[in-house]
């Protein structure tokens, strides 16, 4: 009885090993990967937020013929798995143009919107630009409030900090921004500040005497303001 039910167990991890992988085909859905599926990657040029990949790859999943998709965040691109007898990649590029975007076929070509630029003069200094480790107090602006702003290209809502804090460089001069691009997840700078942080943006605001008064995750504009001017008093 013993050896029938350890050979049942082995039959059932057998069957296991041997199943295709699977993909999710769309909400609620799920479809197996055959090996003979074709694979694209689809770049996406001038989007603003991660939102916009998710977007495209909800639609492609419910196209004919498509198995899986995927996004990459990091280098704005839509990884495609299909049956070429019922789908080609002109399909794909037309369901961006459907969403108003502009996609090409290829990997490395997918780039998100400039960044905001900030007024000439104005105190701000990127201190971390490909998700290097980064040592705040090292980034202080000596005599000012020093605003660090830990962000990545696929953050709609830190864009929102920037035209923010531009204004706020425009209208005061004793405010220094400093810029900390974490890439992604995974990276160092994400890994030495990030650890309890739910969600980007993330801002972490410093008086002029280096005494650290607030750190803000989520788009709170109102709190940020409100940690410069408490700021000014440290």
């Amino acid at each position: 009885m013993q050896s029938a039910g350890r050979l049942l167990a082995l039959a059932l991890v057998l069957l296991g090993a041997a199943a295709p992988p699977v993909a999710c085909a769309g909400a609620g859905k799920q479809t197996a990967v055959p090996a003979s599926a074709s694979t694209t990657v689809m770049s996406l040029q001038g989007i603003d937020c991660e939102s916009c990949g998710s977007r495209m790859v909800e639609r492609l999943t419910e196209h004919p013929g498509v198995y899986a998709a995927s996004f990459d965040r990091v280098r704005a691109e839509v990884t495609v798995q299909y049956d070429a007898a019922r789908a080609k990649p002109e399909d794909f590029l037309a369901v961006a143009t459907e969403l108003g975007y502009q996609a090409s076929q290829g990997a490395g070509q997918g780039v998100y919107i400039p960044e905001v630029e900030f007024p000439a003069g104005a105190d701000v200094v990127k201190v971390s630009a490909q998700g290097e480790a980064v040592v705040l107090r090292d980034h202080l602006a000596a005599g000012k409030v020093t605003v660090f702003d830990f962000y990545a290209q696929w953050c709609k809502p830190c864009r929102e900090v920037d035209h923010h804090m531009k204004q706020v460089l425009t209208d005061r001069g004793d405010v220094a921004l400093r810029k900390v691009d974490i890439v992604d997840w995974d990276s160092a700078a994400a890994k030495q500040h990030l650890n309890n942080v739910q969600g980007l943006p993330y801002v972490v605001v410093f008086g002029p005497g280096g005494k650290q008064v607030a750190a803000i995750s989520g788009l709170h504009l109102d709190e940020l303001d409100a940690a410069i001017e408490k700021a000014r008093g440290k």
